[in-house]
């Protein structure tokens, strides 16, 4: 009876989550870290907010309003990552791994250059920036 119904769910799962050339295993170890990324991610938020809890409504609304940017700075660097994944991955299966070393060295550049830039614009503007995203609050 469970060996039936192990053989159905997988076939479920080979049906939705399977493809040419990927099974639904490799499916879900990509997966995987994606979901304990974002775990972490609200989690990370979860706790600012207990931690800050008792000290007013004033301040929850701030920690959650610099929460939010920080969510877009983490998405801006992960969207950088995946694209250097991406030409990795596309160069590795052409067997060309001389361009792989200069995609890792271009992401880890990138990665530098738009975290410099953002830090070097964050402290010159800093406050036309939170006018413009927070207004009043």
């Amino acid at each position: 009876m469970i060996t039936s119904i192990k053989t159905k769910f997988k076939d479920i799962l080979a049906r939705f989550f399977s493809g040419e050339g990927m099974s639904y295993r490799d499916v879900f170890s990509l997966l995987l870290p994606v979901v304990v990324d974002q775990f972490f991610l609200i989690g990370f938020n979860f706790i600012n907010t207990a931690m800050i809890s008792s000290s007013g409504a004033a301040a929850i609304s701030a920690v959650n309003i610099v929460g939010s940017l920080n969510a877009l700075l983490v998405q801006l660097f992960t969207s950088i990552a995946l694209g250097g994944t991406v030409l990795i991955a596309q160069y590795y299966g052409q067997k060309n791994y001389k361009m792989i070393g200069k995609m890792v060295n271009g992401g880890v550049y990138a990665t530098v250059l738009v975290a410099t830039t953002a830090a070097i614009l964050f402290m010159l503007l800093h406050s036309p920036i939170l006018a413009l995203l927070f207004g009043a609050a």
